[in-house]
């Protein structure tokens, strides 16, 4: 490797551009699958790097420049030793040939891409280029390219508009004070919905509101930083970077990041083991963020896609599409983009901040999104994955109702309706929920369950939002019992209620906690409801956590115009239903028929010994309910009650006293 950049020198010394691109590809080739470069010297690698930069200001043709950015960017997989890359100057040069500037010039569509996979790996990997795009005006570039996208003359190429999303995905995950900024003062949140609208699914453009204008730069003083934003911490935001990061997300070493289901899900970044941003695919969830990445999106086949009527808006035929795998990668970096901008923000905020139409056309993107499928189930999957994750955000009311329209003017609405609404979508995320609840199962691998947790969040955040939501989830996922079901165990059977059940007393912490919650919303946050169809001894641990385990209402704020409706059959066996099983129990034999009252006894005493002996040695502690509905130790409530018998009880000398007292009289 050092004898082969040290023969680069006299080719870059000479100017020669023939020689340097001919040194340039071998270098490229060689290291096409390389990640580190531990054996090149620190000189060495400096003086390259800088030659390198200077070949990109010279006058060279468009190939050389292309293979000056494809070293470049091979470089920067490293998260260290980046030297001028990781400089101003050489931030600066590569968000120009980016067309990352004020008054962008003309280039070539694969020198723009270059230079943006060498900004996404530098931003990834350093903190000091993240904060040097920061304050060099990078995103309200990138954001002003966003606005010209249905209008821009030639038309900016699918590419060129995939790194855009990444990079935006990007420094909105690492930079927090950057989320504000771009859904205030550039209107993020309506420009993104509609590059959905018009790259994805079709749909013709809008007019968006121009930007607010700036006064100044936006550097740290200026870009109107949010508390919850400012105090962004590892689990807040998506945030994605190598073909090896997996399905659960770690902290980068350099920033706090991530992207996380609120109170409920982590979701965070790995550092990629070999590979980075830029340079391949892999699907991920963070639990929930994917990060599919191609080399050259242009190596996908475009296709034309297929649009099915689904539902109508204005004089806009809404539409279900067959996503091209271009389509799908696109539509994720969108929508990874749209979760970080709209995390930690309050619904109401949003209401203020949005017009209703601008969250209607967002609701009606996502519920699109729900019902389109791509070139492979993987991207589909892929495509519903990011879908639900953003509704894991708290989105207005008016938003989430566009997920479940009412069929007027002529629009299908969709084959499966309720209360007069279409339940399309929901029932494709209760699909999507139940396949990945199959794959846990098979799977058993804690990535693989933890995979769950943004599904499980999103029905959570729907189910508290809109109550036809949570009333049609109510009868699909926890429909009246008959007598068969009373008779078995909740987590026996292959019901999706069955499935929940058993996840109810899964390893992973976060899995049961979002399980036992989203049951227990679909119940009203009824306590003897949720017993009912789950049993007491699954339903334990959420009820402790709650302060309910004496029974009661968790949130009352529900309607009271619908009551369970049992079925005759388990009316009439209601009465036989273990509580803390959740079943009919079959008679079992008295196990002590036939034994003498000594033998009882003994036995008895027996019990109580080896219960003793497991208390003492701490196996096991004695527990009782509190009067606030939670557990404490037994130990606890007897000390206290001695403590309260000693204090009401009169001392030896108040007795004599009062005896002195008598006789004296």
């Amino acid at each position: 490797m050092e004898a082969l950049v040290t023969s680069m020198i006299p080719a870059f010394e000479a100017g020669s551009e023939a020689d340097i691109c001919n040194k340039l590809q071998e270098f490229n080739k060689e290291n096409a699958q390389t990640f580190s470069f531990p054996e090149l010297g620190s000189e060495t690698k400096k003086k390259f790097i800088g030659d390198v930069l200077r070949s990109l200001e010279a006058k060279y043709n468009t190939e050389c420049y292309c293979l000056c950015l494809e070293a470049l960017r091979i470089l920067s997989r490293e998260k260290h030793h980046l030297y001028q890359l990781a400089q101003k100057d050489g931030i600066l040069l590569l968000m120009k040939l980016a067309g990352l500037e004020e008054k962008p010039t003309k280039r070539s569509d694969q020198v723009i891409i270059e230079a943006e996979k060498c900004l996404c790996n530098l931003v990834y990997n350093s903190s000091q280029v993240q904060t040097m795009c920061q304050d060099s005006k990078c995103v309200k570039y990138l954001m002003n390219r966003v606005r010209l996208y249905p209008s821009s003359e030639p038309q900016i190429s699918t590419d060129i508009k995939f790194f855009d999303m990444r990079l935006l995905f990007l420094m909105t995950a690492l930079c927090p004070k950057t989320r504000s900024f771009v859904r205030k003062e550039y209107n993020g949140i309506e420009l993104l919905t509609q590059v959905l609208e018009t790259e994805v699914l079709g749909f013709p453009p809008q007019s968006t509101a121009p930007p607010a204008t700036l006064s100044q730069s936006p550097t740290e003083d200026t870009i109107g930083i949010t508390d919850s934003a400012s105090k962004s911490t590892a689990g807040e935001a998506a945030v994605g970077g190598g073909e090896t990061v997996t399905d659960t997300v770690t902290e980068p070493a350099t920033e706090p990041v991530t992207d996380a289901v609120p109170n409920t899900t982590t979701d965070v970044v790995s550092e990629p083991a070999k590979e980075t941003v830029a340079d391949a695919a892999t699907d991920t969830v963070v639990d929930t963020v994917t990060n599919s990445v191609v080399d050259s999106v242009t190596d996908a086949v475009v296709d034309t896609a297929t649009h099915t009527v689904t539902d109508r808006v204005g004089d806009t035929v809404v539409e279900s599409v067959k996503m091209t795998a271009v389509q799908a990668d696109l539509a994720c970096e969108v929508f990874k983009a749209l979760f970080n901008t709209v995390i930690h923000t309050k619904a109401k905020e949003l209401e203020k901040e949005l017009e209703p139409d601008v969250l209607r056309r967002l609701g009606i993107a996502c519920r699109c999104m729900l019902l389109s499928d791509s070139t492979t189930p993987a991207k589909t999957e892929e495509c519903h994955s990011q879908t639900i994750n953003l509704m894991t955000c708290a989105l207005p009311l008016t938003c989430i109702q566009e997920l479940t329209p009412e069929p007027s003017g002529g629009a299908a609405g969709g084959d499966l309706l309720y209360d007069g609404h279409s339940m399309d979508a929901i029932v494709s995320i209760l699909k999507f929920l139940e396949m990945r609840v199959d794959r846990a199962a098979a799977a058993k691998k804690l990535h693989v369950v933890e995979q769950l947790n943004p599904v499980l969040s999103a029905l959570c955040v729907l189910s508290r939002t809109d109550r036809r939501i949570r009333r049609y989830l109510k009868e699909t996922v926890l429909p009246p019992l008959n007598k068969d079901q009373a008779c078995h165990l909740p987590e026996e059977g292959i019901s999706l209620r069955n499935k929940l059940v058993r996840l109810m007393t899964n390893h992973s912490t976060d899995i049961k906690e979002v399980v036992a919650d989203l049951l227990f919303i679909l119940c009203k946050e009824s306590v003897n409801r949720l017993i009912k169809y789950t049993g007491y001894g699954n339903a334990a641990g959420m009820l402790a956590r709650r302060g309910l385990l004496a029974g009661g209402h968790g949130n009352r704020d529900y309607s009271s115009d619908e009551d369970d409706s049992d079925t005759e059959e388990y009316k009439d066996v209601r009465n036989e239903v273990n509580p803390v099983t959740g079943r009919v129990e079959s008679e079992r034999p008295n196990p002590m028929e036939g034994m003498t009252d000594e033998q009882k006894e003994v036995a008895a005493i027996e019990l109580a010994n080896m219960i003793h002996r497991i208390t003492r040695e701490g196996v096991i502690q004695p527990m009782s309910v509190s009067d606030d509905g939670k557990l404490v130790p037994m130990m606890d409530i007897v000390q206290k009650a001695a403590m309260e018998a000693s204090q009401t009880q009169p001392s030896d000398d108040d007795e004599d006293d009062d005896d002195t007292n008598d006789n004296n009289n």
